[in-house]
């Protein structure tokens, strides 16, 4: 009998066995390159961003922090110093953004202008030092300083006013500004 009617369907009781096929085995060597790749791996990430890390921001406000501790009880004196003149120093950082000018208005304890003095001011980027900048501020008279602020970008500044008389410094004020583009 046939299923089909006029053709015999052959049958095949036992099939040919298929080819044995190797199965992937997990030698040493196989090991071994995976743990070399995996710390080659982590040890050029870490070594891109320690790179990134140290070319902008190294680190160090002063080359040796020993030397620069020996000087803190005279930074002491010139603080008590410059409490005792009594001075009022007003810093007009309002909107303070790029091309916009920094004001200085200084005046001594009984409120009359000092002029005549050298005021200086550092802005600094507290993340990327290649950004700061050192300002000298000129004498419009009256006891009021100016500058014109160089083109610098948005975001937290580090703003160092310095008023010197000569080569003594006489009044130092740090502030963190928020600049606006």
């Amino acid at each position: 009998m046939t299923c089909c009617g006029a053709f015999v369907m052959p049958v095949e009781l036992n099939p040919p066995m298929p080819k044995p096929t190797k199965s992937f085995e997990l030698k040493g060597w196989h090991v071994l390159a995976m743990l070399v790749t995996f710390f080659a791996v982590i040890f050029a990430v870490n070594f891109t961003m320690m790179n990134l890390a140290i070319r902008t921001m190294p680190g160090t406000d002063v080359k040796s922090s020993f030397e620069a501790s020996q000087h803190f009880n005279g930074q002491l004196d010139a603080i008590a110093a410059q409490d005792s003149r009594g001075w009022q120093v007003d810093i007009a950082t309002g909107a303070i953004r790029s091309g916009a000018p920094l004001q200085v208005s200084v005046r001594d304890k009984a409120g009359e202008a000092l002029g005549g003095l050298g005021v200086s001011a550092r802005i600094e980027r507290p993340a990327d030092a290649r950004f700061d900048k050192k300002l000298s501020l000129g004498d419009l008279g009256g006891g009021r300083y100016s500058v014109d602020l160089p083109q610098l970008g948005a975001g937290q500044w580090l703003l160092t006013v310095e008023i010197s008389r000569g080569a003594d410094r006489l009044f130092v004020s740090q502030r963190r500004v928020l600049l606006k583009e």
